[in-house]
């Protein structure tokens, strides 16, 4: 079943960012289902499976994944929008 639009307060994203192969659609989604004013944490470790994560990320240092991941939700926002 679909989540209702704004319904949600947190959402999570644990250790799995790095193997999304569309990202900026589940930023949608996130971003979608989120109140207004509600959070979105996303976590990660500097370790992950290397055959499984994608190219977008296994290129990145710590801090380069960090502001991939931020680019990639306001990407979502603006796909969400437009």
């Amino acid at each position: 079943p679909e989540i209702p639009t704004e319904s949600v307060d947190v959402v999570g994203v644990c250790a799995a960012f790095q193997y999304f192969q569309y990202p900026e659609r589940v930023a949608g989604e996130v971003l979608r289902v989120l109140k207004p004013g509600g959070r979105c944490v996303v976590s990660f470790s500097n370790r992950m499976f290397q055959s499984k994560a994608v190219r977008a990320w296994t290129g990145r240092g710590d801090f380069e994944r960090v502001r991939y991941v931020s680019e990639v939700l306001e990407n979502g926002a603006t796909m969400r929008k437009g």
